[in-house]
């Protein structure tokens, strides 16, 4: 045998040495890939969170209780108090733009208000 045929494989360094064991094991590459998540969600993550969900993490929200009155969880979507309130008001104007709008229509057609419910809305437009 000469030493011809047994040609020794080109050295490695010390760091392609550590990433070709660091492929093989799943469990150090899960882990790293936890890592990088984890640095991401406490880093650029946080301001993305914070315009998702509409309020930072020391941003007092009054709005923010559930029926019996305790804090809401922490993925709750809270309105603000302007928008809240424009939405209040413009729900109670449309019910009351619909009601005046029936009670025109029931004033002017007397015969209409003898009628059924089925027939009120069928000349409403409406479909029953």
């Amino acid at each position: 045998m000469s030493s011809d045929q047994y040609d020794a494989p080109p050295p490695r360094g010390q760091w392609a040495l550590a990433w070709r064991r660091l492929k093989r094991d799943r469990v150090a590459l899960g882990c790293g890939v936890f890592l990088v998540v984890l640095v991401f969600a406490v880093g650029p993550g946080a301001p993305l969170y914070e315009r998702i969900v509409g309020h930072g993490p020391n941003d007092p929200f009054p709005y923010a209780v559930s029926v019996q009155l305790r804090p809401s969880g922490p993925l709750t979507v809270t309105w603000d108090a302007v928008i809240l309130a424009v939405t209040l008001v413009a729900g109670a104007a449309i019910i009351l733009l619909n009601l005046v709008a029936d009670l025109v229509v029931l004033a002017l057609d007397p015969t209409l208000a003898r009628s059924s419910r089925r027939g009120l809305l069928r000349l409403a437009g409406r479909t029953a």
